[in-house]
């Protein structure tokens, strides 16, 4: 790198990011024993371009930490339904009675760009 070249910022840049349009927040609850749980879920519909040219959507669910419900997120992402966004997320691998699975879980440390 010499005097002339500039580094360009890198806010966010590790990690992985999943890029789409906001679908919306969902709400859901059950029961782990004799606790309630609430889980907030945000669906990003991800558009991707197949193999003749034609475009096909997924609808992808990333779960949303207490700390960004607490903090308000849920309201914004709804106000943003539609938007292009670009999520920080982190992959929970478990195990349970129906085999092995994974949840994208929001990566609050880091910034979501868009917003």
């Amino acid at each position: 790198m010499n005097d002339k070249t500039q580094p360009q910022p890198t806010v966010g840049a590790s990690g992985l990011y999943l890029v789409g349009v906001i679908a919306g927040v969902k709400t859901d609850s059950f029961r782990n024993g004799e606790q309630q749980i609430i889980r907030h879920t945000a669906g990003i519909r991800i558009t991707t371009v197949d193999a003749y040219g034609g475009e096909t959507s997924e609808l992808v669910e990333v779960r949303l930490p207490q700390a960004a419900v607490d903090a308000g997120l849920p309201r914004q992402l709804e106000g943003l339904r539609g938007q292009v966004l670009s999520l920080p997320v982190w992959v929970q691998a478990y195990t349970g009675r129906r085999g092995a699975g994974y949840a994208l879980m929001l990566d609050s440390k880091q910034q979501i760009l868009g917003l």
